[in-house]
């Protein structure tokens, strides 16, 4: 018999009590993440976004992308407009290596990770690049994924939807924001 079938009638109160506060802990625990159902910006493939960011010398910072691959794109040849790229922001770009594969990494030193994106999924990328440990970590979904011995200072641009030269790319822009970790102030943030 299940232990809560022998309280007696008077303490389902507790148990709707408890049932309750357990549901609400969980919504606000920092793991769960309410996701904005519609995207704020849509890639065709032909449009992109152009963005600055304040100039921070060599600030600690962090960069966060939430996205959805949605290209078609069989090419991963390089050329002036392939493999796809989704995004350069600040220096780092993610370029489009198959369907899944993707290698995200900074134009100063040519140093990044590989990552894979499910298409059709809502992915968020995550890359915090600390001064003062000389270290970059990166993570996907919330989970670090990767942490490299570098730190590379971020360039004054964003563009999304486009990377190096025509390179557009097809998907769902859901957010995406880069702060000032020194500082704690944000720099960017789109998130409507």
């Amino acid at each position: 018999m299940n232990k809560f079938m022998t309280l007696k009638q008077g303490s389902n109160w507790i148990i709707c009590s408890i049932l309750i506060f357990g549901m609400l802990a969980s919504c606000n625990s920092p793991k769960s993440k309410a996701v904005q159902l519609d995207p704020i910006y849509q890639f065709d493939g032909s449009n992109k976004l152009d963005k600055s960011i304040p100039n921070i010398a060599s600030d600690s910072y962090q960069i966060i992308v939430t996205l959805k691959d949605e290209d078609e794109s069989t090419d991963f040849n390089y050329s002036a407009s392939s493999p796809p790229m989704p995004f350069n922001i600040g220096g780092w770009a993610l370029i489009k290596k198959s369907q899944e594969d993707f290698f995200l990494f900074n134009s100063e030193n040519n140093q990044g990770t590989n990552l894979k994106l499910n298409k059709g999924t809502i992915h968020e990328i995550k890359i915090v690049a600390n001064s003062q440990e000389n270290k970059t970590y990166f993570s996907l979904d919330g989970n670090v994924f990767s942490v490299k011995p570098y730190f590379v200072k971020i360039k004054t641009f964003a563009t999304l939807g486009k990377g190096y030269q025509e390179r557009y790319w097809k998907g769902s822009l859901y957010a995406c924001s880069v702060k000032n970790l020194s500082k704690n102030t944000v720099l960017l943030e789109l998130t409507e």
